[in-house]
Order: C-alpha cells, then sequence, then structure tokens
C-alpha cells in the first residue's frame, strides 16, 4: 500500500508483503472494539491433543472468504460477545482458510485480514475441507478429542443465529455425555463382575472338561454310524450305477432295433400287411409291413417302441400263436424267420403281453 493511502487511516496498515502472523495483530489494527474467540496456534492435530489434555471438545472452522454468507457468518456469530466467551470457556478453537486467494491487500475489512490470519494453514484446511466433506461455507465441525481416532460429532454449515448455534452446539455435547456417562456406567458394572465372572470361569471349565469327555465319547458314536452310512452309500451307489448302466444298455438296444426297422410302406403299395399291435397299456397302434419282411421285423419294431423283446410275449390273438417269449420254449419254430404273407392280410392283431417274474 502506498503511503499516500496509510496516510487516509486511522491506524498504521502493514505494507502488501507483510504476513500478519497472529490474529490479535488483526484485532489491533482493524476490529477493536470487536473481539473473536481465542483460534489456537498450531496444527489441527496439535489442537485435538491440547482438547483431550484439557478435557475440552474441539470446535474446527473452515473459512472461505469466496462465499457470501461469510462475512455475515464472521461479523454475527464469532464477534458475538456470547459466542466468544462460549466457545472461549469450553472449547479448543481451530481454524483454517479454504480460500484460493495468495494475498489479502492491506485493508480495513475485518473478514480479508480474518482470512489472511488463517492462511497459515491453507493446505492443512483444504485436507481438512476434504475429510470433513465441506462443501459449502461457514463451516463449523465440532470434534471429540481422542489419543487414537478422534470422533465427529457434529457439523454445522451456513450462516446462524449465535444463540441458536450456541444451543445446537450444547445439545449435541450434552447427548455426547450422556452416552459416555453410560458407557462409564457400563463398564463400572462390568468391574463389578469381575469376581463372579472369575468364578463362573472355574465352574465353566469344569463343565468343558465334562463336556470333552461327553463330546468325545459322541463323536466316537459318531464316527461308527458315519462308517455304516459310508458303506450304505457306497452300496446304494453300485445299485445305481447298475441300474444306469442297465438302462443305458436299454436305450443302446432299443436305439438299434429302432434302426433296423425298414421304412413303412405307403398304404397304395402293393404287396402290404397291416399289423394292429396292443400293448400291455391298453393302447392300439397299427402300422405297414411289406409280405416280404419277416416276423424279426415286426419283433424289432415293437422293442423299438420301448417294450424289451427281454421283458415280453408277443403273440397272434387269433388263433394264438406264439411269436415271442423271453421263454423260448413257448415259441413256435421258424416263428421269427416267418415271412408276413402268412399274416392276415386285412388285420393281422398281435398282442403284447407283460411278463411277469414268476412267468
Amino acid at each position: 500500500m502506498s503511503n499516500s493511502q496509510n496516510a487516509n487511516n486511522s491506524r498504521p496498515v502493514p505494507e502488501n508483503t507483510v504476513t500478519l502472523d497472529k490474529f490479535s495483530t488483526f484485532i489491533e489494527y482493524f476490529c477493536a472494539p470487536k473481539t473473536t474467540p481465542v483460534f489456537f496456534d498450531g496444527t489441527s492435530s496439535q489442537a485435538i491433543r491440547q482438547g483431550f489434555q484439557e478435557r475440552k471438545a474441539v470446535l474446527f472452522y473452515l473459512h472461505c472468504d469466496e462465499h457470501q454468507k461469510t462475512d455475515e457468518f464472521c461479523l454475527d456469530v464469532l464477534c458475538n460477545d456470547n459466542f466468544r466467551s462460549f466457545v472461549n470457556q469450553n472449547f479448543v478453537l481451530w481454524g483454517g482458510c479454504v480460500s484460493r486467494t495468495a494475498r489479502v491487500k492491506p485493508t480495513t475489512s475485518f473478514f480479508s485480514f480474518f482470512a489472511k490470519r488463517l492462511r497459515n494453514t491453507n493446505s492443512e484446511a483444504n485436507h481438512l475441507s476434504f475429510d470433513l466433506n465441506a462443501s459449502s461455507f461457514p463451516f463449523l465441525a465440532l470434534i471429540e478429542p481422542s489419543q487414537t481416532k478422534p470422533t465427529i460429532l457434529a457439523t454445522y454449515v451456513g450462516p446462524y443465529e449465535p444463540n441458536t448455534l450456541m444451543y445446537s452446539i450444547r445439545k449435541t455435547i450434552e447427548k455426547r455425555q450422556a452416552k459416555n456417562l453410560r458407557q462409564h456406567e457400563m463398564r463400572a458394572h462390568l468391574d463389578e463382575n469381575v469376581l463372579i465372572r472369575e468364578e463362573q470361569d472355574r465352574e465353566y471349565e469344569e463343565s468343558l472338561r465334562r463336556d470333552r469327555e461327553r463330546e468325545e465319547r459322541e463323536r466316537a458314536e459318531r464316527e461308527r454310524q458315519e462308517a455304516e452310512e459310508r458303506a450304505a452309500h457306497d452300496v446304494q451307489r453300485e445299485i445305481e450305477e447298475r441300474e444306469m448302466e442297465r438302462e443305458t444298455a436299454r436305450q443302446v438296444l432299443i436305439n438299434v432295433s429302432r434302426t433296423s426297422v425298414p421304412v413303412e410302406p405307403a398304404p397304395s403299395d402293393a404287396g402290404i400287411v397291416r399289423v394292429i399291435f396292443k400293448f400291455p397299456s391298453g393302447e392300439r397302434k397299427q402300422r405297414l409291413f411289406r409280405q416280404t419282411e419277416s416276423v424279426r421285423d415286426v419283433l424289432n419294431y415293437v422293442q423299438g417302441e420301448g417294450l424289451l423283446l427281454t421283458e415280453h410275449r408277443i403273440c397272434t390273438q387269433f388263433p394264438r400263436k406264439v411269436l415271442h417269449s423271453p421263454n423260448s420254449s413257448e415259441i413256435t419254430d421258424g416263428a421269427g424267420q416267418m415271412k408276413l404273407d402268412q399274416f392276415d392280410r386285412s388285420g393281422q392283431v398281435l398282442v403284447i403281453e407283460k411278463m411277469e417274474k414268476e412267468d
């Protein structure tokens, strides 16, 4: 600032290159008679340690003179006598500036020099604004100090009436104190039960010994049962595997028989025989065969329909003549090679009978 400008002020003003290291300097030059709460002169971590030693909560104030409500907050809240006394008596106050302005021009403005006072912690304040999710200003954070991990009790953003802000902070402190008291009472109650727990522990150890003996007996019995179950499971698995093998062989046999059946002739073809099959279920099916084809082709058709020849008897309805039977002694000689020209051309009925085990 030029000398002519300094002459117009009632108090001397520092030059442009002068940094105001103490907030008291600002008070002396520009703010009297207004005063603010006492700001802790140190880092935020040191402020937390100081609060822990003094058993006081810590207030972090993040200042940004680029927000329009900042001036109002500084004037109406920070300079309020009641708020100043409230903070000085109950808290350790730390402040930092997150403004992007590199220097503050010498002026009688309260707010720009307030920002200058806090700019010594600009980098730390920027980190804190990120950690505290401070996206709007003015910003206050109420911290419960700790040697290990401080706790953020509440944050206050934007303009506040001094009384409203003090009331909100008091309520937060009271709630935290009540919670701490409950925790203290709980710890005291636990301490009173130490002797009882020790006796209970001795009884518990004795109970554990008896339980271990019982569990050992139960374990031996359980292992025996599991061994029996594994053996039964292995047997069942073998049965299922054999059944699967039989089913696989059955499907292969059915597929082979199905592919062995000659193509069905058209109804208009000459030399055809109509065969009507009566299934064990009562279902009837009709199929055309050529007279030159044999009974073996008819048997393949039946087996291709899923009725295994090893489980079924096949015979003509009238007169009854066994064409196939699992019991070979029932089969009429040469039945398998018999040509179908011997069948009734108007419609030969074949009965398929399910063979029971006792048959």
